[in-house]
């Protein structure tokens, strides 16, 4: 799997609006696939979560280099952000919000990297996406990403966002 790179993620307009696009390159193994450009919408005015603008924001902020070629979102020391990094964070918000999943047997269930494939499944369809688009997105080789289709209550989605992103933004 290719590192994202800067030059993979950038702002653009669509439809009169800013958005986000990001080029998912194709897999080494997949040499006959194209990369695929997949537009990251803004959700409106007043939305705490705008990808393009919280796009814009980083790289403003960022006190790390930022090139062409390397990392789209790097750490400290340059290299790329890793997973291990992302799901150790994310979890760290997912806990403090007070967020809890369990299963049909009653056990809590961890957050893990296929745990967000749901959610890009869903924000895809309801975004309009073609399956191309989705299949590309996810590295789907086959239509296993139709598992991940879930009628989703979007209260209880919006509750979670609007939880993280308040104990993101408290200060320590």
């Amino acid at each position: 799997r290719p590192v994202l790179r800067h030059m993979d993620v950038t702002v653009g307009v669509r439809a009169g609006s800013n958005v986000s696009l990001v080029n998912v390159r194709r897999p080494k193994a997949r040499w006959w696939e194209l990369d695929c450009i997949v537009p990251c919408f803004s959700p409106g005015a007043g939305a705490t979560l705008c990808p393009p603008s919280l796009l814009m924001e980083f790289r403003r902020l960022s006190v790390v280099p930022l090139s062409a070629g390397g990392p789209a979102f790097p750490m400290a020391d340059g290299s790329a952000l890793s997973k291990v990094w992302f799901l150790r964070r994310a979890t760290e918000l997912w806990t403090a919000a007070g967020i809890e999943v369990f299963d049909t047997a009653g056990h809590l269930l961890r957050l893990r990297a296929s745990s967000l494939r749901a959610g890009a499944v869903d924000s895809g369809i309801r975004a309009g996406l073609p399956e191309a688009v989705l299949r590309a997105g996810g590295r789907w080789s086959s239509s296993a990403w139709t598992a991940y289709q879930t009628p989703g209550n979007e209260l209880d989605l919006a509750g979670a966002a609007r939880a993280i992103w308040a104990r993101a933004n408290a200060a320590p």
